[in-house]
């Protein structure tokens, strides 16, 4: 989930968007939760900083690029500003039936900004393990339970594709005791 708060140039107004992953099929599907409007997004990007949105049912031409700590959104011919409040990391997506989560995989396609851990290493709930950029805006990755780093399978600056394996995980001890 990201939180923003949007700007259209020349506009007093600030809106509050929250926007939140809801699949990986086909582009990047999304619910974009603007004021109190929940409104389905898909995104497809063709190099990181251009592509595609969908909304309404209409498909919009979208670039972007970063400018003094925000983001600038160009969608249609109409500019947009976007500054971050909120950082929050990414949750895993690789869970097991048990629950536990056994993968780091990644959300979207990119580079690997860093790596906070090394194998072997344990790690708590929701600790940032990996960032990755795309579209000029980084991305923590974590995972919801504590555990420890099974392999790590990038390094700083690889370029990596949407659901690229990036860590292996195991189960912390504690939690393979009971």
């Amino acid at each position: 989930m990201r939180k923003a708060l949007l700007r259209q140039p020349g506009a007093d107004e600030t809106l509050e968007v929250v926007l939140e992953r809801t699949s990986e099929a086909r582009g990047e599907q999304h619910v974009a939760e603007i004021g109190d409007r929940h409104v389905p997004v898909e995104i497809e990007s063709e190099d990181g900083r251009s592509g595609w949105v969908r909304m309404h049912g209409r498909v919009h031409r979208f670039h972007a690029h970063r400018k003094d700590g925000a983001v600038e959104v160009w969608v249609s011919g109409r500019r947009y500003e976007f500054d971050m409040v909120e950082r929050t990391a990414q949750r895993a997506s690789g869970v097991a039936a048990a629950g536990a989560v056994k993968a780091i995989n990644a959300p979207m396609p990119g580079t690997v900004l860093k790596v906070n851990v090394k194998e072997g290493a344990a790690f708590e709930a929701h600790d940032p393990l990996i960032v990755v950029e795309s579209m000029k805006m980084e991305t923590s990755l974590s995972a919801p339970t504590a555990g420890r780093v099974a392999r790590v399978l990038c390094n700083e600056g690889d370029l990596v594709e949407m659901n690229e394996l990036l860590i292996e995980l195991e189960a912390d001890d504690a939690d393979d005791a009971s």
